[in-house]
């Protein structure tokens, strides 16, 4: 053989293996994904689904989820048929005429594959402004600019498609060959999408904050975490975190070639932004529901402890307590309007959730 065909059988065989890797990364993480799933319908179901805000937070989970198994597939579907074709039965066809029909393969699944993942994309962010909007007790001022981001990022995501759908991708990136508007139509859309993750969970996280501020003017101190704030602090930890991943997604515009070490890295990213939007969604639902079990077993051992104590104990921690009842009683309005603060904060966060 040639130099030259050796070459392209070199090029064939590592882009297999570079796309085995995308194929290996995408099925395990649909996989957790699908176990997330599993265990957040339980918890939907199980908690009750009368109130419409659970009833439309249920199916945007199933519809993300759907989506996801779609994408899934059809990623599949693509990498077997490509792969087949490549190292399939031999026969008049040269080597070159595979690869360019492999090529016309990717081609024509590019834009459905762009249109999943940019729709995963959108549902997400909608279930993160939806989720936050609540919380911040419908304040429609706070969140007019992450609608605007959010209109921006669909805006661009249609326009990234059409282009894939005329134009084709570029081949070293994600981005679609053409204009210039159509090769950052993509990127635009992302970064819009991370600028509205960034501003809904800044709501949250100022809506936290309030909430400290409110508890501290009204007790004088500061008193540990109550069950919404820790709510509400799992909800903003994890929003930024995504929003930290969701920016290192950057490495899909950049153009890498195939013979760089640095494409395995392009197909990991590649393979986790198709689930990973479904993915924190759903995590949110089972972390918070988890934290609050938690929560619940904890305060029931601690009462089953109390109760089991002897009468003696008791009745020497009451004498104990006989010197301290005036601050008791003057403490007491504080903490009653401390907890009802608290218990309207945590049935506003867990109706959403």
């Amino acid at each position: 053989m040639s130099s030259s065909p050796d070459a392209l059988v070199n090029t064939v065989a590592n882009s297999l293996a570079q796309d085995s890797v995308q194929l290996i990364v995408d099925s395990a993480a649909w996989g957790f994904y699908a176990l997330l799933f599993i265990i957040a319908v339980c918890i939907q179901c199980a908690t009750g689904l009368k109130h419409w805000n659970k009833r439309l937070m249920f199916g945007l989970t199933c519809l993300l989820f759907c989506s996801s198994t779609v994408l899934w597939g059809i990623n599949i579907t693509y990498l077997r048929a490509t792969n087949m074709f490549l190292i399939g039965p031999l026969d008049s066809q040269s080597m070159a005429n595979r690869a360019a029909q492999a090529t016309n393969i990717q081609s024509s699944l590019a834009a459905p594959i762009e249109a999943l993942y940019l729709f995963n994309m959108f549902v997400g962010d909608i279930l993160v402004l939806w989720r936050s909007y609540i919380i911040c007790d419908r304040n429609k001022l706070i969140f007019v600019l992450p609608c605007l981001t959010l209109l921006t990022s669909l805006g661009f995501a249609v326009g990234s498609i059409v282009c894939l759908e005329t134009h084709g991708t570029s081949g070293a990136t994600s981005m679609s060959s053409g204009s210039k508007v159509c090769a950052w139509s993509e990127p635009i859309a992302w970064a819009a999408s991370l600028l509205t993750n960034i501003l809904s969970t800044s709501a949250v996280a100022f809506r936290m904050w309030g909430m400290r501020g409110l508890v501290k003017q009204s007790l004088g101190y500061l008193p540990p975490y109550g069950r919404a704030q820790r709510i509400l602090m799992i909800i903003t930890e994890s929003g930024f975190i995504y929003c930290l991943f969701w920016a290192f997604e950057i490495v899909l515009f950049i153009p890498i070639p195939r013979a760089s070490r640095a494409i395995y890295l392009y197909e990991v990213c590649t393979a986790l932004r198709n689930q990973v939007s479904g993915i924190y969604a759903t995590a949110i639902i089972v972390i918070v529901n988890l934290h609050q079990t938690l929560m619940d077993t904890t305060a029931l051992g601690s009462k089953i402890e109390f109760s089991s104590k002897s009468p003696a104990n008791i009745e020497f921690a009451q004498t104990r307590a006989t010197n301290t009842s005036s601050i008791y009683e003057l403490r007491q309005p504080d903490k009653e309007e401390h907890s009802f603060h608290s218990d309207s904060n945590l049935k506003t966060v867990t109706e959403i959730v």
